[in-house]
Order: C-alpha cells, then sequence, then structure tokens
C-alpha cells in the first residue's frame, strides 16, 4: 500500500514543478492538499503496523535509570527553544524493556509539545512510588482535552483536531495505552480546555509479566 502512494506523491510533485507560476493559488492550493493527503495516508498506515506490532516483540529487560533515561529521550526529540521541560524530584532505577518505556514517554512528551501553542511550553515530570508500581505524571501547560474526550482518546484513530489542522493519525495513544496495560499498567488523564493536561500513568518497579510470547 505503501508503494503506490509514494508513486503518487512523487507524480504530483512533478506536476507541480511542471506548473509551477502557471496556475492559480486555488489549484496550487489544492495541489499542495493532495500532497499532504498521501503524506498523511502513508502515516496511517506506518500507525497501524505499529499498533499491529506494539507488545509483539521480545522483550529484554535492562536496568535503566530512569531520570538519564528520559534526559536522553529529549534530547532525541529536540523539543523548540520556547519549551522547558522539568523532571522534578527523586527519579528510580528500574528493571524494564527500555523499547517499550521509551515508545510511552516519547509518545507523551511529542504530544504535549505538539498540542500546545503557548508562548512558552511548560512540561513538568513526577514519579512517585505505589506499590509496585511507579506513578509518572507528565503535566503540561498546553491546549487541554475537553472532559467527553477523557477516554475517547486512548481509543484508534480518535483525534481532536480536523485533518487540515494537524497530520496526527489517532493511533499514538493507542499504542501507549496498549503497552503500558501489557506490562500491568494503567493510564489516565485529567485535563481542562484551555487548562494544559497531566497524564499519568502506572509502570513496574521490576518487570514481572512475560512479554516474550508474540499474540495470535
Amino acid at each position: 500500500m505503501k508503494a503506490p502512494l509514494r508513486g503518487i506523491s512523487n507524480l504530483v510533485e512533478w506536476i507541480e514543478e511542471d506548473l509551477k507560476g502557471k496556475v492559480n493559488s486555488d489549484t496550487d492550493h489544492n495541489l499542495k492538499m493532495l500532497r499532504s493527503r498521501v503524506s498523511r495516508l502513508e502515516n496511517l498506515i506506518q500507525g497501524i503496523l505499529m499498533y499491529a506490532k506494539a507488545g509483539k516483540s521480545k522483550s529484554n529487560p535492562e536496568i535503566i535509570d530512569t531520570k538519564a533515561f528520559i534526559h536522553e529521550i529529549i534530547e532525541l526529540l529536540h523539543p523548540p527553544k520556547n519549551a522547558k521541560i522539568n523532571l522534578i524530584g527523586e527519579w528510580p532505577t528500574i528493571e524494564t524493556d527500555p523499547i517499550r518505556f521509551h515508545q510511552v514517554v516519547s509518545n507523551l512528551l511529542s504530544n504535549a509539545i505538539k498540542y500546545n501553542n503557548k508562548k512558552q511550553i511548560i512540561i513538568n515530570l513526577k514519579c512517585q512510588l505505589k506499590g509496585d508500581f511507579n506513578e509518572i505524571h507528565i503535566e503540561d501547560n498546553g491546549n487541554g482535552i475537553d472532559k467527553e474526550y477523557h477516554q475517547k482518546i486512548f481509543q484508534l484513530f480518535q483525534t481532536l483536531e480536523s485533518d487540515q489542522e494537524n497530520e496526527s493519525t489517532g493511533i499514538g495513544l493507542s499504542i501507549v495505552k496498549n503497552i503500558i496495560e501489557e506490562m500491568g499498567g494503567s493510564i489516565s488523564v485529567e485535563s481542562k480546555l484551555n487548562k494544559g493536561s497531566t497524564f499519568k500513568f502506572h509502570w513496574p518497579i521490576k518487570q514481572k509479566v512475560n512479554l516474550d510470547k508474540t499474540k495470535a
């Protein structure tokens, strides 16, 4: 499915080059929209593949320093200059699958940055021990989420904005939820529209579940 989409994208690009300066603004806009829609469909297919693979790869638990690990994730995300990301309090060392932990934290941080139209983006991460789990909070001062969507955002293909406003596929949080629940934890959100959001998830201190068997 991805191969013909790449072909369509290339054809549109060639048409744009051939007609450069020869078409009106409406036609130019429509060609750009076509490329955008093709790109969105490619991202959707990639997201479906990621969703299908989530939890199916073999797990290789490692001992990780969560604070240092999250700092590495932040560096890889390369947040904008107006974003300030703070790790508050003490952060534990845990035994876990680093790939799955990376997927969860990276996705939540990416969303906290992406859905924030403030001049100063502020994201605070906190961690506290809850039995055999660490409860990790990711708080932001972003756009917020209306209460009616607090559960819907974790459903497959659910987005809060129209296709024209962003390239979101509505798959990322579904993957996050699947991974966390597979680890034996849970995730929830507290948010008010235009007041920011706090995502809370429980992650085991020591990996106990068997993640080596692939699902049918």
